[in-house]
């Protein structure tokens, strides 16, 4: 049975690393995701009420690919991995709902690297003009 949860704001809710049993929905509250850098750490995303996170983990049997920290304080519903193997069973519509949220991750992705390609090429070559 799924149970809540609650974090204080700017509590780690699981790091990039830890073993990855449970995936969240956000009953109330905001969540950062983020993931180390050489340098610093990197926003992914910041999820607010009714957005899921840590669902890679548990889809790729795989440890934690980045940190989530809450923004505020949240209440959190938390599926341990063989409750969301039973509720994308039984309720197919969530299991719908799950793939059109995860590939709209994958296009805004898509989307950024493409831009961050762009930029950087357009550095790059401005840069090499300018040896010249």
């Amino acid at each position: 049975m799924p149970e809540k949860v609650s974090y204080s704001a700017e509590e780690i809710v699981f790091q990039e690393g830890d073993e990855g049993n449970a995936m969240y929905v956000i009953t109330q509250g905001s969540v950062e995701i983020s993931r180390k850098s050489t340098n610093d750490k990197v926003v992914l995303a910041e999820l607010e009420s009714g957005d899921f996170f840590g669902e890679m983990a548990i889809v790729a049997k795989s440890r934690r690919t980045a940190t989530a920290t809450a923004l505020t304080d949240c209440i959190l519903t938390m599926f341990k991995a063989g409750e969301l193997e039973q509720m994308i069973e039984t309720r197919p519509d969530i299991a719908a709902r799950m793939i059109n949220t995860l590939m709209q991750r994958v296009k805004q992705t898509t989307d950024k690297l493409v831009d961050e390609r762009e930029k950087l090429g357009l550095a790059l070559a401005t840069e090499e003009w300018l040896v010249k």
